[in-house]
């Protein structure tokens, strides 16, 4: 008996979705699942369809924080008309930081950290007719008990996906996972890891064979002016440029987006040398750099690793060298004064009259992070509203600051 696996899909998703799929297909399952993406308010119609048949339906939800709600209605929704032996799975950072709450919200399985490993294990042992309960890295109720597996060892880079063949699916590669930093805010070291994991320069190679001449290849990284760095701070000048000028030799149709979304850089790793090297290398024209914030006080106490200084230091090499700019900004930080705001906006002031652009953003408590139950900086003043709204006017700012 197969299996019909729906994915909960959209944009903001895709790369989880495709490294899953990826890991069933490495694993040579891909044949015995049937996979159907479906946008989020199609779910349940989708499940109805699909229940009609004999293989078991496993319906997939890949979560961030702000999709909570949305899968708590999608979950009451679907849980009257489901059939005994359907499941359905919740992973990404949320369910991983809040299993007990997604599993009350109704999912059977949690999926916690990377699922790279632990997905196809459990999507095997359903095929086989095994047990699944004692699977690395899953979360399931046993009772009102929540049983908790421990996860399995990190994955190595080299072997996880950012395709799958049958649905001609491509994401961004993903160069790095883990972050040596610890921003207070930010999910990513503590659900992830400290420690970065490199996937291997001849494996972006290999790699990169499957995107397709003359389109876009997109890396992937906490940090992209960190790969294969060897110390906190310290860009690896020579590796950066040795993969991209070995990836425009190899693959010289293909254009390289590096370091901008969904790979930025951080502002202490930028170094003129290591900008004026890979400009010519890259398809992209401006580089995105989280400063976070202009005033110091916040980026210390967020332990940000960085100061406002390194922000503009940043931007004066990457617009000197005749790149673009795009910097991340973050209002609404825990302890943020009124002062702070101001110090950010006269940061983006400067780096604007030197022709940078910025991407503005309200802070969220995340689960699992240091400010998971911190209560946000009171809302921006209409001054600032103000501010910001002239920008955008102008063209110089995107982003959710009113959200």
């Amino acid at each position: 008996m197969a299996i019909r696996l729906l994915f909960a899909h959209e944009k903001s998703h895709h790369n989880s979705v495709v490294a899953l799929l990826g890991a069933i297909e490495r694993e040579m399952l891909a044949g015995d699942c049937d996979v159907r993406l479906v946008p989020p308010g199609q779910i349940v119609a989708e499940y109805e369809h699909a229940a009609t048949g004999k293989d078991r339906c496993l319906v997939g939800f890949p979560l961030a924080t702000p999709d909570v709600p949305r899968f708590a209605r999608t979950a009451a929704s679907i849980r009257p008309i489901f059939r005994p032996g359907d499941l359905i799975l919740a992973g990404g950072p949320h369910p991983t930081a809040a299993d007990e709450a997604t599993l009350a919200l109704g999912a059977d399985v949690v999926f916690r950290g990377e699922a790279d490993l632990s997905f196809p294990l459990f999507v095997r042992a359903l095929l086989s007719g095994k047990e699944w309960r004692d699977l690395p890295g899953l979360s399931f109720l046993d009772g009102s008990r929540v049983v908790r597996i421990p996860p399995p060892e990190p994955i190595a880079m080299d072997r996880v996906r950012s395709r799958f063949s049958p649905l001609r699916l491509l994401a961004p590669l993903e160069l790095t996972r883990g972050c040596p930093c610890r921003c207070h805010f930010c999910q990513t070291p503590w659900l992830w890891g400290h420690g970065p994991r490199h996937r291997s320069p001849d494996n972006v190679l290999d790699e990169l064979t499957h995107y397709r001449p003359s389109f876009f290849a997109r890396f992937l990284s906490p940090n992209a002016f960190g790969y294969l760095a060897e110390r906190p701070g310290q860009p690896n000048v020579p590796a950066i440029v040795a993969l991209l000028e070995s990836a425009r030799a190899r693959h010289p149709m293909l254009r390289i987006i590096f370091g901008m979304f969904p790979g930025e850089v951080r502002p202490e790793y930028v170094r003129r040398d290591l900008v004026r090297a890979i400009r010519p290398l890259l398809a992209n024209r401006y580089l995105a750099v989280g400063a976070q914030s202009g005033s110091d006080h916040v980026l210390a106490m967020t332990r940000r690793g960085h100061t406002a200084a390194d922000a503009l230091h940043a931007a004066e090499i990457i617009l000197g060298e005749g790149m673009g700019i795009l910097v991340d900004i973050l209002f609404g930080l825990p302890g943020e004064s009124p002062d702070d705001v101001r110090q950010t906006l006269c940061l983006m002031e400067r780096i604007e009259s030197w022709g940078g652009r910025f991407r503005a953003h309200i802070f969220t408590p995340l689960p699992g992070t240091p400010f998971a139950d911190s209560a946000p900086a009171p809302p921006l003043d209409q001054e600032t509203l103000a501010f910001l709204d002239d920008m955008a006017r102008r063209g110089r700012l995107e982003g959710q600051w009113r959200r």
